[in-house]
């Protein structure tokens, strides 16, 4: 608030800021909650599975947003998606190796990490796009959120 009061930054990346960090502690909480009742090596490659949904909703966007600059022929790109799949394949083979069991409600609170830690990070690259001299302000907001 005292940043926004002395015009380091506006109301509209403040309030921007708290979402983020909101999104932020909504993955660290769904982490926790989820670590209860999995295993941690499956816990970890549910939670790599953010660098891929942080490729598909990114993905996603750059079409939406050249389809409004009038591209038509745009289309979404699988192919940007092989890096994120190639990280995740090679955290499952490392982290569940021997890993046996059923599917447990922990795997499926899990999910709440990737989510929530890659909507931070597409909110916070809006944010910084919009304010980038607003990187402190915005930091501290969402440490203080995520506290």
């Amino acid at each position: 608030i005292n940043a926004v009061k002395k015009g380091a930054i506006s109301w509209e990346t403040a309030k921007g800021a708290l979402i983020c960090g909101s999104w932020v502690a909504f993955g660290y909480i769904g982490q926790s909650v989820g670590l209860m009742t999995t295993t941690p090596s499956r816990a970890c490659v549910i939670c790599s599975l953010n660098c891929i949904f942080v490729a598909i909703v990114a993905e996603f966007m750059r079409v939406n947003a050249a389809k409004g600059r009038g591209f038509t022929t745009t289309e979404f790109n699988l192919t940007k998606l092989i890096p994120a799949l190639i990280a995740v394949a090679g955290v499952a083979i490392i982290e569940l190796k021997g890993a046996a069991g059923d599917p447990t409600i922990g795997d499926l609170i899990s999910f709440a990490q990737p989510i929530g830690f890659g909507m931070g990070y597409l909110q916070l690259e809006e944010l910084m796009h919009k304010e980038p001299s607003a990187a402190l302000p915005v930091s501290a907001i969402k440490l203080g959120v995520v506290a």
